[in-house]
This record gives C-alpha cells, sequence and structure tokens, in this order.
C-alpha cells in the first residue's frame, strides 16, 4: 500500500492564492477550443454566473466555459460521494468491474495496469485478483487513501499530468469516464500516450453526448431537460463527447481506435433498460445514440491484434 502526494498542489501555492483562485472563475475563461484551437462558438446553455456550455463550430467538442478552477474539483468528490459505491452499490459494481476487466483481456491479457482517477479502489482490487500489477491515480484525497489501502497498491494523489511515471510505464491505461471531468482532456491523453508502452493498450469510456433517447426518458418523467451543466450537481461534467469529437481527441493524442462502441457500465437497473433499448436502435440506424462511449485505442504506429 502507497499513496503518493502531488507535492506541487502544497509547494506552488498559497493557500490565500488558491482561495482567489477559486473565487474567481471567470480568470479561466477559455481562449479557444482545446481540441482544434478553435474560436467559433455555438452556445447551448447559459447558466449563473455567466457559465456557458459552448460548442466549438470547427470540431464540435462541447464543453463548459469558463472552467472552475482546479483547486476547486476535488471538493466534488469527498466521503459522502462514495458512501453508496462502498455500501449498497458495492455488489453490483464488483459484477460491473468483473464484466470489464474480463473484456479488456481479450485486448491485453495481463501486465501493469494504470486506472487513471480510481475512485475508491475497487476496480484496482478486481484487476489484482486476475493477476494484474496495479496503479492508480486520484484527485480526491478519501478515495486515493482509501483506494491504496484496500487494493493495497500504489496511488498518486493528484492529477495524471502531475504524476511521476516514467515512459512507457504501462501495458494497460484506462480512464472510466474520467475525461468529462477534468479541465483538460487532451493533456491527459498526451500524457497517457507517454506511459503506456509500445504495445500498450489504452480504454477511455465517456458519456455520450448524443444520448437522445436517455434525455426523452429524463424528460418525460422529470418534466424537464436533462442540462449539460448545473453548478451544484455532485458530478461536474466539464466537457462532452461525441461519437465525432472522442476520435478526434485520440487521434490527436497520438492513438489508433482499436473499436468505439456503448459502454454500458452503468448499475442503475432502469438506466440499463433505456440503454439497451438505445443500443439496438444504434445497431438498426447506424447512429450512435446509447447512453455512453467506450474506445479501445493502442499507440498510432502500433498494429494490435485480439489474443
Amino acid at each position: 500500500m502507497s499513496l503518493v502526494q502531488a507535492s506541487s498542489l502544497d509547494c506552488n501555492y498559497r493557500k490565500d492564492e488558491i482561495s482567489r483562485m477559486k473565487a474567481s472563475p471567470a480568470s479561466n475563461r477559455s481562449n479557444g477550443c482545446r481540441l482544434c484551437g478553435g474560436k467559433q462558438f455555438q452556445a447551448l446553455e447559459v447558466a449563473e454566473d455567466s457559465v456557458r456550455v459552448l460548442k466549438c463550430r470547427d470540431c464540435s467538442l462541447v464543453f463548459v466555459d469558463p472552467q472552475p478552477s482546479r483547486w476547486s474539483l476535488p471538493d466534488h468528490y469527498d466521503e459522502q460521494y462514495y458512501q453508496s459505491w462502498l455500501t449498497e452499490q458495492r455488489p453490483k459494481r464488483v459484477k460491473m468491474w468483473e464484466r470489464r476487466i474480463q473484456h479488456l483481456e481479450k485486448f491485453k491479457r495481463t501486465g501493469r495496469l494504470l486506472d487513471v482517477g480510481c475512485g475508491e479502489g475497487l476496480f484496482l482490487e478486481v484487476a489484482k485478483r486476475r493477476g494484474w500489477q496495479t496503479t492508480g491515480t486520484e484527485i480526491s484525497g478519501f478515495a486515493a487513501e482509501h483506494a491504496a489501502k484496500t487494493a493495497e497498491c500504489e496511488v498518486f494523489h493528484g492529477e495524471l499530468p502531475d504524476a511521476p511515471f516514467t515512459d512507457g510505464a504501462f501495458d494497460l491505461v484506462t480512464l472510466w469516464h474520467v475525461l468529462e471531468h477534468v479541465r483538460d482532456p487532451l493533456a491527459y491523453l498526451t500524457e497517457a500516450r507517454r506511459i503506456l508502452a509500445g504495445d500498450g493498450v489504452l480504454v477511455v469510456a465517456v458519456p455520450n453526448l448524443n444520448n437522445i433517447l436517455m434525455r426523452a426518458v429524463y424528460r418525460l418523467f422529470k418534466g424537464k431537460p436533462l442540462r449539460l451543466y448545473e453548478p451544484d450537481e455532485k458530478e461536474l461534467h466539464l466537457f462532452h463527447f461525441s461519437s465525432r469529437t472522442v476520435p478526434l481527441c485520440l487521434k490527436k493524442a497520438g492513438f489508433r481506435i482499436v473499436r468505439i462502441g456503448p459502454d454500458t457500465g452503468s448499475v442503475d437497473r432502469r438506466k440499463q433498460i433505456v440503454d439497451g433499448f438505445a443500443v439496438a436502435i444504434s445497431k438498426i440506424t447506424g447512429r450512435s445514440i446509447y447512453n455512453a462511449l467506450e474506445a479501445v485505442a493502442v499507440p498510432s504506429k502500433i498494429k494490435t491484434h485480439v489474443s
């Protein structure tokens, strides 16, 4: 068990500077699209404090502007956030992670695994039992400490680009619903490319912006549209991806997609039913309208095969 701290969080900024940045989100307003550098945007939503959800007219990436400060993000993932994961959801989550790791072993049988945004560490536990050498990263102090203890492996407390990993350190890097929560997804993917072995595999799962069936059901039962950004939301989604923008991000970071399709990792039975219909409709129409996307990718100059 080992918990590694990000020293830059303590050394580079004084507490008063961190408080000032938390209180002044306007200073984080974007000067361009994080993916393509475009300057022309369509405003999809406007929330309080002049926070907007913008869509790049060039590449279609959707993101929140201005972005919250990096120092405020861990506040959303405290002990209370993880309570249901640790208690009533745990048996279902164990089965979910077992299905996922078995699926990934079609592409990579075993080796050194890094789970970025590992949460409470249950995926690391499951993977370790199947013979993987496991490591994690996590911005939540509570979750990082819990994961290091229960999964009995090294967990870096901080953001992936700040972690002290060496080139080619891992055979498999997973980002399960992480990129939508971070301020610079491309920086995460670029760092993942650096620390991935030449014959390694990357797995990314993100919510699907075009989950029109789930949005329709939400509106029917809630009587209001499902918004892309809510400032008081338990999980802040800072970026919204589609079957178009996920490949663009991966290509720019130096990856080649092996497979892209639905991510069916929900443990909520109602969502599973709705998403089952969405997956079926997607197969018939060719339109990706399911709730979440999963992409399996490899370094762009490396050929791969299912083992």
